[in-house]
């Protein structure tokens, strides 16, 4: 098995498994568990509370403690998030990519293990290489410890990971106004403690390049709290109105998803044109582009609501395609909605123009990892026989667009360059176990 870090191993960014792994901790001590006979992987290794991930990966931290160690939120509270970490097991064909968490177990409360373990240790970080176990555990663990930040701090990574509401932008801008606030207080003033909460930050939300974009450059420009967020609004409207321009001779226009730059390329192309339709995909399972569709409505345009499977019928009657963006990644492909790829497809075919708007602070820092995010699965179905997978974002190649528009015009490899090298300045990045991988969404074993 080669080293997390080697530069021999490469795997396909589609084929990796996301999984977390969180470090209870209790007097500088760390909880190491002995995994079953019963489980899947790494029988008799030792590991932290690990699982796969079928949700954001601070909520699915939560669910792996109340099942593996019997902890309530009350019983362990956050004292760490750790940047995406890539392990990879080249003897057995394993290829991982790991959130690391690190959790405080409050006075007075036990672990109560279930049939994934067979026995428990509570050990010193420094003394991890000297046990058996799962593979790259150190550097998953070097990742996230010791345990810094504030209850403030980690109150607002919480708020980030649970909001389902709003676009990346948004919670861009809240991830900037958490770290800004965490800055100031005493905690800010530990070794590193910064830049590891701008990581903790960037890595709540794994498909939203626009958060690690943003507290890259914050990192590089600790004074430009104002400027920043107005700097992101501007380029909003800046390309919004690049869109508007490319609609203008189009009568019907398809969207799909909720994208506020979108939202109001759309209205200005009413306010200019006073015609026109618009077809709204709902956007399952959250319904997304319901709510898109009402407020359009609400605004006078005339809309027409359609379920997702439609869009193919959708488009051959659409005089073009607008879409928004999460991210773009290192290997050039854009980050949206999970169904925009077969969208953007369907559309090369009948030769309907797919635009995208992506400002160009959602160009993600070359070598910070983008993955593609599930959501809780409940939000499709809630019965306990099926196991229901809910990614919410997919990837398509920025060549298939017929134009991608940023706030200063259409993308090109040469601004893409640019971008690029301004934030390989940051030191957001200069992490071991970070590399240029848009992580992929296969289907994990049934059985951590």
């Amino acid at each position: 098995m080669r080293s997390p870090r080697s530069e021999q191993t490469r795997v396909d960014a589609l084929s990796r498994t996301p999984v977390v792994t969180c470090f209870l901790e209790r007097k500088e001590r760390v909880l190491l568990l002995r995994r079953s006979d019963r489980v899947g992987t790494y029988r008799g290794k030792l590991a932290g509370v690990a699982g796969y991930v079928e949700r954001v990966p601070l909520e699915q931290a939560y669910v792996e403690i109340g099942e593996e160690v019997g902890l309530s939120e009350g019983d362990a509270r956050l004292e760490g998030v750790g940047p995406p970490t890539l392990v990879d097991d080249d003897e057995k064909g394993r290829h991982w990519i790991v959130y690391p968490f690190v959790f405080g177990l409050r006075s007075g409360r036990e672990v109560t293990t279930n049939w994934e373990t067979m026995e428990c240790r509570w050990i010193r970080p420094e003394a991890l290489g000297e046990h058996d176990t799962v593979p790259g555990l150190e550097a998953v663990l070097r990742a996230v410890w010791p345990p810094f930040g504030s209850a403030r701090l980690w109150r607002a990574a919480r708020r980030i990971a649970q909001d389902r509401v709003s676009g990346s932008t948004h919670l861009a801008v809240e991830a900037l106004r958490a770290w800004w606030g965490f800055a100031r207080t005493r905690e800010a003033y530990a070794p590193d403690a910064r830049l590891r909460a701008a990581r903790a930050l960037a890595a709540l939300r794994p498909s939203m390049g626009v958060i690690a974009h943003a507290l890259a450059v914050a990192l590089m420009h600790p004074d430009a709290e104002t400027g920043l967020e107005q700097s992101m609004a501007d380029a909003a409207t800046a390309c919004a109105m690049l869109g508007t321009k490319h609609l203008l001779r189009a009568r019907r226009v398809v969207t799909y998803s909720a994208s506020s730059v979108c939202e109001r390329a759309l209205r200005t192309w009413h306010a200019l044109t006073g015609e026109g339709e618009v077809i709204v995909a709902e956007s399952r399972p959250k319904l997304e582009g319901t709510a898109l569709a009402e407020r359009l409505a609400k605004a006078g345009l005339r809309v027409r609501l359609i379920t997702d499977a439609q869009i193919g019928l959708a488009l051959r009657e659409a005089d073009a395609m607008l879409v928004g963006a999460d991210a773009i990644t290192d290997d050039d492909r854009l980050v949206n909605k999970v169904g925009t790829e077969v969208a953007v497809t369907v559309s090369r075919q009948l030769g309907v123009p797919a635009y995208a708007l992506c400002q160009t602070h959602k160009i993600a820092p070359p070598g910070w990892l983008i993955a593609l995010e599930r959501q809780e699965p409940t939000d499709v179905h809630d019965a306990s026989d099926v196991r229901v997978q809910n990614i919410a974002f997919d990837a398509t190649p920025l060549s298939w667009f017929t134009q991608v528009f940023t706030e200063s015009g259409p993308l090109t490899k040469r601004r893409l360059r640019e971008v690029r090298a301004d934030l390989a300045q940051s030191p957001l990045m200069l992490w071991e176990g970070l590399q240029p991988r848009t992580v992929g969404a296969e289907a994990p074993p049934t059985t951590a």
